[in-house]
């Protein structure tokens, strides 16, 4: 199991961060950015704009952490 989960589901251009693991809740708790547009979805899961994944999977990667990138097909494809 990776440390941290980034999922896109590409319909509304963000990405969900989720905590697998202890510390990976932990880095997601604690992120914080300077641009405020993100929604704290519940502990261990934040919502960031696609444009920010970079940071987010690269303050990750700094801490030693494991990261897992995941696509969701669009409800829009499945029909």
């Amino acid at each position: 199991m990776k440390d941290i989960t980034l999922t896109r589901s590409g319909e509304l251009m963000v990405t969900q961060v989720e905590g697998n693991t202890e510390a990976g809740v932990e880095f997601v708790d604690s992120w914080t950015q300077t641009d405020p547009d993100f929604y704290v979805h519940d502990s261990g899961v934040i919502i960031v704009r696609n444009g920010d994944v970079p940071a987010v999977e690269q303050g990750a990667l700094t801490l030693g952490l494991t990261v897992e990138h995941d696509v969701v097909a669009s409800e829009k494809s499945q029909r």
